[in-house]
């Protein structure tokens, strides 16, 4: 099925190649009159051809003889084409036209958190996610010791320079974070996700600039958004994530959509704020119908086990969010 497709694929390139002279002529047609394919239609027909050859795989990771860098991995053109080549980027109005990366222009960002090794990291990456997070709190079952944090992190900047490398810590010391900020394999933003009050998280956006610093927000009841205004001048973007007596996330606990409803009233259009807790494609639809996030924060309900993610689940989340920009288009 899936050769079948790239045939089909080749075929419409060669059609393509004859129409791109026409298009600075002619007025652009909403419907192709001799019904070939939109590039989402042929996207989701290249998406069903790769699961149907993959159908049969071992999960990712659960084979040490496998590379898993080779699995589940679709396409470069294929990737192209589920991305719909006219729609402007950012159309979300909060979203930074300078760093748009290969879902931005969807309207609604994707970090996929919690990875432990670096080649399901690229390979995540390579779907078209906006954000890899890595874990640097000890305590918790997907923390990364720092060699192989940059290892990931070093990796993801080569491969995939636009992406966000998320380090996701807690009540860091100065000295271990000066050095986490130094040398190869750095992450382009840090997450906080202890109790650093907006004088902390001031303090060090002021002594780190080329750092991203997100704070997030652990939510046990609706009065517990009012702390969003003490951090509203302090960081550049919120994560807001369901409250947990066991461990400060990760947890799957979904946040009551409800409470945030009227979250874009008192909220700065200028700052950016992320959904985390239970984060997966069949709650997409209903979600997006409730709030309007920059962007969702997924981790363990995509996972065979802590750190080791199922890449079907990513695949049907990130075509969860298409669908949604698709008709948001």
């Amino acid at each position: 099925a899936f050769t079948q497709c790239h045939q089909r694929m080749s075929k419409l390139m060669q059609q393509h190649g004859h129409k791109q002279q026409q298009c600075s002529e002619q007025p652009h047609q909403p419907a192709d009159p001799d019904g070939t394919l939109s590039s989402w239609e042929l996207g989701d027909l290249l998406l069903k051809g790769h699961g149907e050859q993959h159908q049969h795989d071992e999960p990712t990771g659960m084979n040490p003889q496998r590379n898993p860098a080779d699995a589940h991995q679709l396409p470069a053109v294929t990737q192209m084409l589920l991305r719909p080549a006219s729609r402007q980027c950012c159309l979300n109005p909060r979203k930074d036209i300078n760093s748009c990366s290969p879902m931005v222009d969807q309207g609604l960002s994707l970090k996929i958190c919690g990875l432990t090794d670096s080649d399901q990291a690229c390979e995540i990456a390579a779907m078209g996610v906006d954000a890899i997070g890595v874990i640097g709190v000890p305590s918790t079952p997907r923390f990364v010791e720092p060699t192989r944090r940059r290892e990931i992190f070093a990796r993801l900047a080569q491969e995939h320079p636009q992406l966000r490398r998320v380090w996701v810590v807690a009540d860091l010391s100065d000295k271990d974070l000066a050095s986490a900020l130094t040398g190869e394999g750095q992450p382009s933003v840090v997450q906080l996700h202890g109790e650093e009050s907006a004088e902390r998280c001031a303090d060090l956006r002021q002594l780190y600039p080329s750092i991203r610093w997100w704070k997030a927000l652990r939510l046990r009841e609706q009065a517990d958004l009012e702390r969003i205004d003490a951090y509203a001048t302090s960081v550049d973007a919120l994560l807001l994530d369901a409250w947990s007596p066991e461990q400060l996330g990760g947890t799957g606990h979904r946040l009551d959509l409800s409470w945030l409803e009227r979250l874009q009233e008192r909220i700065s259009s200028d700052l950016p704020w992320w959904l985390a807790g239970g984060i997966s494609a069949e709650w997409v639809p209903a979600l997006v119908n409730q709030v309007s996030p920059f962007g969702l924060d997924a981790s363990s309900r995509l996972e065979h086990s802590p750190g080791v993610k199922d890449l079907h689940r990513v695949e049907a989340l990130i075509k969860a969010v298409r669908i949604h920009a698709a008709n948001q288009g």
